[in-house]
């Protein structure tokens, strides 16, 4: 008769179902806790990615703004004109069943704006499509005639850049309401084209007097970032 004998099971390749998994969140935050930069580095590395990143969207969403209006303007329209002129006038109110459709679909992530942001006791936690979804939406009313500006939408896509890094690291209250700061001056400087403006907005209407050297020099290095890429991409199209 054969022998039985023990056989040694395969090691554990992936965790148990009680072991919790670090997320990226986390693993971010246990890497920069072992940096340990200096702050002039900090400044400098969020404002890179705030100003980068709002610059980045702003002019993503220019350009949605202009494909929108294309599509509605000349495709769409092109084909309405047949039954005559009066049907002009059905292209806002396509927008708008479309932003109807985007709010029934996403409720949580349309109904929160930047004094929502604000008002917030604690850091809440803010899903990465708001942005999108926001700039979609607002691309769609802006591009099917809505009698507003790209400026407002603008502040709410920078400050959601900034939330998304203060979310990312796990930062304080404090942090969290500077790095949103330095996101809505980052998409006020590039949809108003006034980076110095922007500063003023954010150091007056989110951080009031509660503010230091180092805010002051992220905020300025965020918007002025912001703002030289948005005007890159005028600059361009332009040539």
């Amino acid at each position: 008769p054969h022998s039985m004998t023990a056989t040694t099971p395969p090691p554990r390749i992936l965790p148990s179902l009680g072991a919790k998994i670090p997320s990226l969140s986390d693993r971010l935050t246990s890497l920069l806790n072992r940096l340990q930069p200096s702050p002039e580095v900090l400044v400098i590395f969020s404002a890179l990615i705030i100003g980068g990143g709002a610059g980045l969207a702003i002019v993503l969403f220019q350009n949605l703004i202009s494909l929108v209006q294309t599509l509605a303007f000349v495709q769409v329209l092109s084909y309405l004109l047949k039954w005559g002129t009066w049907t002009l006038a059905t292209i806002p109110a396509l927008g708008g069943l479309l932003i109807g459709i985007l709010r029934w679909s996403f409720p949580t992530l349309l109904g929160q704006d930047l004094a929502a942001l604000l008002s917030n006791t604690r850091v809440q936690l803010f899903s990465p499509l708001r942005p999108f979804v926001k700039m979609l939406a607002a691309a769609v009313s802006l591009g099917t005639g809505a009698s507003l500006g790209p400026e407002g939408p603008s502040v709410e896509i920078g400050s959601s850049v900034g939330v998304l890094l203060g979310q990312t690291f796990q930062v304080s209250r404090e942090r969290y309401r500077l790095l949103l700061g330095a996101g809505a001056a980052a998409g006020f400087a590039a949809g108003f084209n006034a980076p110095i403006a922007g500063v003023f907005f954010a150091i007056e209407v989110i951080l009031g007097t509660r503010f230091a050297t180092p805010a002051a020099s992220l905020i300025l290095l965020s918007a002025v970032i912001s703002a030289l890429i948005a005007q890159t991409h005028i600059l361009h199209l332009a040539v």
